[in-house]
């Protein structure tokens, strides 16, 4: 059995308990309150700068959201079709403090009966289950090239434009790195015929922060984060692979960038 085999042949479909191990965010958002105090100068793109985020007391305040408990979300793409196998989702995993900043800003603006997941950003929403063992060796080619990148938040967007916004998402500076990654495996010739429309699509990487609201919430949101913006930046450090399972995600593995190694199941899932 060669090294690659073994590794896949590790990778057993995880129970179906639901993954909710997820750090607390009160940290996070009481640094990012902290930090808001300093003024901004505007959308100045710079990597390595300190997350932070201006929010003001007062009417910013009837916005706050209590924390939310993480357990996964029912994803559009899935087929309603009850026998279905759960399809596979595959995310950017970001250094730990850029996570929490946005964990935060996400808690603070999502309706709280929604909010079931911490910030990710999503780059596949729905491979189907049976190309797993496909994904698995597109997802281990590509890693394996590349080292940690960095990323940058650059500015704030309204989700569904301006006539009738839902939501606001952060749009991210997506380096070389990242849009051919994505590149690699939306082309890859055994994962593109099976692929939906959404996926295959060129990537405009983003978080979502709030979304499922009115377009007067979404324009308070919108105009609030715009107004104290400051570029957040981090890095990209590897790919997690999830399972689809009618409501929730169970993460099935990671795999680091530059780290030599295929995809690991004991790792744990991003905090």
């Amino acid at each position: 059995m060669n090294a690659r085999t073994a590794t896949t042949s590790m990778l057993r479909p995880p129970t179906r308990s639901f993954y909710l191990a997820f750090r607390s965010t009160s940290s996070a958002m009481r640094n990012l309150h902290d930090a808001g105090n300093a003024s901004s100068a505007g959308s100045n793109s710079s990597h390595g700068r300190n997350p932070s985020h201006n929010h003001q007391p007062g009417s910013a305040a009837s916005h706050r959201h209590s924390e939310p408990k993480h357990n996964y979300h029912r994803n559009p793409n899935h087929s309603a079709n009850p026998d279905a196998p759960p399809p596979l989702i595959l995310t950017l995993r970001l250094s730990p403090d850029l996570a929490h900043t946005l964990t935060a800003l996400r808690t603070r603006y999502f309706p709280p009966q929604q909010n079931h997941l911490p910030a990710h950003l999503t780059l596949f929403h729905a491979i189907p289950a049976d190309k797993y063992q496909d994904l698995v060796r597109e997802v281990e080619d590509v890693a394996h090239s590349l080292q940690p990148f960095g990323v940058v938040l650059q500015h704030p967007f309204l989700l569904g434009g301006r006539a009738n916004p839902k939501g606001v998402g952060l749009e991210l500076a997506a380096p070389p790195q990242l849009r051919n990654l994505h590149a690699h495996i939306q082309h890859a010739p055994k994962l593109n015929p099976y692929l939906t429309q959404q996926d295959r699509q060129p990537i405009r990487p983003h978080i979502t922060i709030q979304n499922k609201v009115g377009p007067e919430e979404a324009r308070r949101c919108f105009e609030e984060v715009r107004g104290g913006w400051r570029d957040i930046g981090g890095e990209g450090q590897g790919l997690d692979l999830w399972e689809y399972m009618g409501g929730p995600w169970v993460w099935k593995g990671f795999v680091g960038f530059g780290g030599g190694k295929g995809v690991e199941s004991d790792a744990g899932p991003p905090e």
